[in-house]
C-alpha cells in the first residue's frame, strides 16, 4: 500500500515539475512505463514485458548477492547503486524503466486517466 501511495505521490511531483514547461501535456506519456506507441524506442508487449521482467530479477540478484552475509562487508551500496544504474541505462530506451511494478502501475495508470480525460 505504501508503495503505491509513494507512486501516487511522485507522479505529483512529476506533474508540478512537468507543467513548468510551455507546451507540455500530460497525453504525451509523460515518463510512464509502456509499450508500442508509449515506448520510447517503440518496443512491443512481449519485448517490454521480457524487458521489466528480466531486469527486474536482475536488481534484486545484485540486491541478495550483495547483502548476502558471504559478501565482502560496506560495499552493497556501491553495488547496488552501479547494478542500478545500468539497469537503468539498459532499459529506459525500452520502457522507462521503473524496476518497481507497483510504481510502473502507478504511472501507466495517471497516463492512462489523463489520456481518457483528454479524449472527452
Amino acid at each position: 500500500m505504501a508503495q503505491v501511495v509513494g507512486g501516487v505521490a511522485g507522479a505529483g511531483v512529476l506533474l508540478i515539475i512537468a507543467s513548468g514547461k510551455a507546451g507540455f501535456s500530460l497525453s504525451g506519456g509523460f515518463a510512464s512505463n509502456g509499450y508500442g506507441a508509449h515506448s520510447p524506442g517503440g518496443y512491443s508487449l512481449s519485448a517490454c514485458l521480457t524487458a521489466e521482467v528480466v531486469l527486474s530479477f536482475m536488481f534484486l540478484a545484485i540486491i541478495l548477492g550483495a547483502t548476502d552475509k558471504r559478501a565482502p562487508q560496506g560495499f552493497a551500496p556501491i553495488a547496488i547503486g552501479l547494478g542500478l544504474t545500468l539497469i537503468h541505462l539498459i532499459g529506459i530506451p525500452v520502457t522507462n524503466l521503473s524496476v518497481n511494478f507497483a510504481l510502473a502501475g502507478e504511472s501507466s495508470t495517471e497516463t492512462s486517466r489523463a489520456a481518457a480525460a483528454s479524449a472527452i
